[in-house]
């Protein structure tokens, strides 16, 4: 499907080169963005890049412009024309959108169903998202990870890229070990199927035990005169975390067959998590793995000098020259940090899929949150000072935490919501909706909506903001039927399949004429503005997978939705007489909205319901 807005570029470069006998104009210069509803017209050309270019103020530009566009001979296309500061707005003639829509979008749209069109320049892209840690189950961040990672993944599939989802466990290293320590200390050799818990929240239990020990030692230090810091540095289960730590290198055996069976508890758990939410990945690496990789590269690093040891014997890279601290590598006794194994990590991906597709990897995305902003400036410079390939295109989308209404959470004091809890409250509070709406569904349809529901909202409201932003996350509010929520969107759906079932359209649609030659109906606002809406999805997709942004697309999506209910209000589809064939394009542009939103809201790894 071709994009409306590469379309009037190309046509007003055509204009401005023309008009101004300036060649060296191109595609770049004509910005055309969709006009803010607050003023009048479709569409807004912006004249200041034209302006540097033609040398010429915006509103000499403009003036011409306005003047020879108008004239019968140049296509009939322009209906009126208003100059707003720099911004020359437009509005087209429903001559011109009814040729546009017949000419470009209706086979498209109709017989082929596709909707978006690919990129002339397809690349290979390593996305890696998730990254649990194996001391407690996903929480609440954790899902706005795996919503943007996957959404994200299936936009840039959407234009055209091939995307390798990869994610790696975290199961290594001081947490895991203050789970395990707490465990061989408190635990009494209970398991889940001992307690009956799913075996992520079982460890996690463990891990806010660790820290409330931890805080009772600090206290009792700090009571007999110990400082604050010498008394969380020399608090006796903290150092026996340490110890524990060390005996896992070290590969005590008794040591790691704990560690191996509480990770797979974990895990386990971590299994029926994806398996819910729709997380899948392509390829996942274990720190436990790879970590002596990065030591191997830490060594080779020390070898050529790229690398240094300090007074302690911890090693270190000097990116003072960078305008970074110098960072440690490896700690003093060689244990491993986390930038020990991102190391390897860089490396192993890009030979792993550079071998499995026999091309070079364009971009190596991350997707990470922004409290590790610093971390991934340092590894990308690392690794280009340490010659790992691919360094160059090492990008890391960071996203802002998500809070509840009650302030941070924090995964040592118990203050995370689990993913899996916030899952299930949600399920519950859409069936209790469902009740309420719906008295007649039997109880499978609404246990099955529900869920669908319930994870929808979730998953939308992740999406809706854009991924710089912190956020606050309001379970009530993502469940209004009347909001920027997926349930509105839903409810969309499932109403214009209704419409369209009611006129027996959805089977037999091929079979329609489309009115060629009517465009009167495209002078009702409510019309226009739905079409014209719908002419920007491809746009919208692309700027989406351009600006690793979901929120776009989902702006999108709550934008066409409540267009198509303005335009179902007003216009009352089922009293229209089909004089010149109007009732079936009105119901020929529903189908096309119903077929968008499917298609959007689906990329976004969200299911939509037949029923509501």
């Amino acid at each position: 499907m071709k994009s409306i807005i590469t379309t009037l570029q190309a046509l007003f470069l055509r204009y401005t080169q023309e008009i101004f006998s300036n060649e060296s104009l191109t595609l770049h210069d004509i910005q055309i963005t969709e006009i803010n509803a607050n003023f009048k017209g479709d569409y807004t050309l912006v004249l200041f890049a034209l302006s540097k270019k033609l040398k010429q103020s915006p509103q000499q530009i403009a003036d011409l412009l306005i003047t020879t566009l108008s004239k019968p001979n140049y296509d009939h296309i322009f209906e009126s024309f208003e100059l707003v500061q720099g911004f020359l707005n437009f509005k087209l003639q429903a001559s011109y959108l009814w040729k546009l829509f017949n000419k470009d979008y209706y086979n498209v749209y109709i017989y082929e169903h596709n909707f978006i069109e690919k990129s002339t320049q397809p690349k290979l892209i390593c996305l890696e998202y998730s990254s649990p840690n194996t001391n407690k189950p996903l929480h609440l961040g954790h899902l706005r990870n795996n919503f943007l990672g996957m959404a994200l993944c299936n936009i840039l599939e959407k234009i055209g890229h091939t995307v390798v989802k990869t994610c790696i466990v975290n199961d290594r290293g001081i947490h895991i070990c203050k789970s395990m320590l707490a465990w061989q200390l408190y635990g009494n050799n209970e398991t889940p199927q001992s307690t009956g818990l799913k075996g992520d929240h079982f460890v996690g239990n463990y891990y806010v035990k660790f820290n409330e020990e931890y805080q009772k030692q600090i206290q009792i230090l700090l009571a007999e005169g110990a400082s604050k810091p010498d008394a969380e540095k020399n608090a006796p289960i903290l150092l026996q975390a340490q110890n524990l730590l060390k005996k896992w290198e070290d590969n005590d055996h008794e040591t790691l067959r704990i560690w191996e069976k509480m990770n797979n508890w974990v895990l386990d758990g971590f299994k029926e998590t994806y398996l819910r939410i729709g997380s899948k990945f392509d390829k996942t690496y274990f720190e436990s793995k790879i970590y002596k990789l990065g030591k191997n590269i830490i060594k080779q690093g020390l070898q050529d000098n790229i690398l240094y040891q300090d007074i302690n014997g911890a090693v270190c890279i000097d990116l003072t020259q960078e305008k970074l601290d110098n960072k440690v590598l490896q700690r003093a006794d060689g244990t491993a940090i986390y930038i020990t194994q991102d190391l390897a990590l860089a490396d192993l991906k890009y030979q792993d899929i550079k071998k499995e597709n026999q091309q070079e990897i364009d971009q190596s995305i991350y997707v990470v949150g922004n409290e590790q902003n610093h971390h991934f400036e340092v590894l990308k410079h690392v690794c280009i000072k340490l010659q790992i390939k691919g360094s160059q295109n090492i990008y890391h989308l960071s996203y802002g935490m998500v809070e509840l209404p009650t302030g941070k959470m924090k995964s040592r004091e118990g203050t995370v919501v689990d993913a899996d809890n916030l899952i299930d409250d949600l399920v519950s509070l859409a069936k209790n909706k469902t009740l309420e709406l719906n008295k007649g569904f039997k109880e499978d349809q609404v246990d099955n909506l529900a869920e669908i529901l319930g994870i929808a909202s979730i998953k939308f409201f992740l999406l809706r903001m854009d991924p710089k932003n912190k956020m606050v996350f309001n379970p009530e509010e993502s469940l209004d039927f009347k909001g920027f929520t997926a349930a509105f969107i839903q409810y969309t759906y499932v109403r214009i399949r209704s419409l369209l079932e009611k006129n027996n359209f959805d089977n037999d649609y091929k079979n329609k004429p489309c009115a060629v030659g009517y465009y009167n109906i495209l002078e009702n606002a409510s019309v226009r503005n739905l079409l014209k809406k719908i002419f920007l999805y491809n746009d919208k997709m692309s700027l989406a997978a351009t600006m690793y942004n979901p929120a776009i697309l989902a702006q999108y999506i709550y934008d066409l939705c409540q267009l198509f209910n303005s335009f179902y209000n007003e216009v009352q589809i089922k009293h229209e007489n089909d004089i010149d064939n109007t009732k079936t394009f009105l119901l020929m542009l529903s189908f096309i909205t119903k077929e968008i939103i499917y298609d959007s809201v689906t990329t976004l790894g969200i299911t939509l319901p037949n029923e509501m």
